[in-house]
């Protein structure tokens, strides 16, 4: 365990919790410890889980970009598992939504309209 994060190995892929804050000196050894392990693994993907995360900021978008990296440069690939909302709009915000890719996308549906409109009817009816 480095810091507020755990590596461990799972069916073919390596599990990164993240816990619940990041801090700026936690990212050197964060890397260090996931590309040791990743060294010694046969893992392909390195799942990043992110449920524990409670208010995401720069430096957690910072952590997963370069873990990304670390296990991009090995040739692991890497996912997003249990994306906060309000990170996954970081996420989008920074450009790298598409870059890292969710384990589980949420749908449009479920998203929450921030100016809280529901579509309840069409525009070409005449009735509404």
């Amino acid at each position: 365990m480095v810091g507020p994060v755990s590596a461990t190995p799972h069916r073919g892929s390596l599990v990164v919790a993240v816990g619940s804050q990041i801090a700026p000196g936690d990212l050197p050894a964060l890397c260090a410890g996931v590309r040791s392990r990743l060294e010694r693994s046969r893992a392909e993907v390195v799942v990043i889980d992110l449920g524990a995360v409670v208010a995401p900021d720069a430096v957690t978008i910072d952590a997963m970009a370069r873990l990304a990296l670390v296990a991009r440069r090995l040739g692991r690939r890497v996912q997003l598992r249990d994306v906060p909302c309000e990170l996954e709009d970081l996420l989008a915000f920074t450009g790298l939504g598409g870059v890292l890719p969710l384990e589980h996308q949420r749908e449009t549906e479920e998203r929450e309209d921030p100016f809280d409109v529901e579509e309840e009817a069409h525009l070409d009816d005449p009735t509404v």
